[in-house]
């Protein structure tokens, strides 16, 4: 199929191979990743998104050498990483037990997490959480979150039982954003947790 779209002259970007690595993937034949990885370097440059879906295989494949490895030839090729990039370095360094660099990972993630991104903020808490750090799970991280559901207009689930569990307490802004996301509908937060 690929030597057909190469034919048909569809291989110029990497999206025809983003796709079908997530398909790969989601169907478990992780063996056909590195495959598709090899012939998009043959037609065309990866992009960010090429890196994250190979990061996410690596994760998958519980290789912390070979997410290094990635991640270098990301850099080499001047791509920029985002939130979700250092989510996925950070998730897999956590459950490498790799504590430090999982931190260094998180800290460069809160760096790229825009307020507009429920899902990094998500992210960003339920990974301290996985460091068993929650002293840096801070009362500002979950008003960030609630903002982040306010201008949603949308209702976070269980904030206030998971502040209670991270022992973070809440302040005043906390619970006015508690009383105002309260009275939209319930929204989820994305399924793109690491």
């Amino acid at each position: 199929m690929i030597a057909e779209m190469a034919r048909a002259g569809y291989l110029t970007c990497a999206l025809p191979f983003n796709h079908m690595m997530s398909l790969y993937m989601a169907c478990g034949e992780l063996e056909r990743v590195p495959e598709m990885i090899k012939d998009l370097r043959r037609y065309t440059l990866p992009d960010l998104v090429t890196y994250n879906i190979w990061l996410t295989y690596c994760s998958k494949k519980d290789s912390v050498k070979n997410a290094e490895k990635v991640f270098d030839l990301m850099r080499g090729d001047k791509v920029v990483p985002d939130w979700m990039t250092f989510s996925l370095m950070a998730s897999i360094y956590i459950n490498a037990g790799l504590h430090v660099k999982g931190r260094d990972a998180l800290v460069e993630m809160e760096k790229r997490a825009s307020r507009n991104e429920r899902a990094a903020y998500s992210s960003l808490l339920t990974l301290y959480a996985s460091l068993q750090d929650r002293g840096h799970v801070t009362t500002e991280m979950y008003n960030s979150v609630l903002r982040t559901y306010a201008q949603a207009e949308l209702m976070p689930l269980i904030i206030d039982e998971r502040m209670d569990q991270d022992k973070v307490a809440m302040d005043e802004e906390t619970r006015r954003l508690l009383r105002l996301t309260s009275k939209y509908p319930i929204g989820e937060a994305s399924t793109l947790m690491s």
